[in-house]
């Protein structure tokens, strides 16, 4: 979001050192998937990913309910408020949002959003990356 408080230009690439944010694709869904297979990583998290079909239906992001910056950036990105979650102090001290994307993937690995739109800036699997 720029500081006009608009969305950038689908497809748009940021960089900060090593940091890489882009929009998500379907040659994505290995990292993911190995990532959900990490044990540490499957205590902290609510739905457990195994499949290609599930890396790439369902993203999620969470958020304490007092950070309303983080709140609006969700839902602007496309992840709507599903859950209000229970406080888990000392780590988690108050009680938190989960925000949800749901997406498809395309028989030629596109990613079509819940609302039946091709994910901007998303190429199918195996094409050429732009950064």
């Amino acid at each position: 979001m720029n500081d006009h408080g608009r969305t950038p230009t689908p497809g748009v690439t940021l960089t900060a050192g090593s940091l890489l944010m882009r929009p998500w694709r379907a040659e994505d869904v290995p990292a993911l998937l190995e990532a959900y297979d990490d044990p540490v990583m499957r205590q902290w998290v609510r739905l457990p990913v195994s499949t290609p079909e599930e890396a790439a239906r369902r993203l999620e992001l969470l958020h304490q309910v007092d950070n309303v910056a983080s709140c609006r950036v969700a839902e602007k990105s496309g992840y709507a408020f599903a859950e209000l979650l229970s406080a888990l102090p000392p780590e988690f001290p108050l009680d938190g949002h989960l925000h949800v994307r749901e997406a498809s993937l395309t028989p030629d690995g596109t990613v079509v959003t819940q609302r039946g739109e091709v994910e901007p800036g998303v190429s199918p699997a195996g094409s050429s990356d732009s950064r």
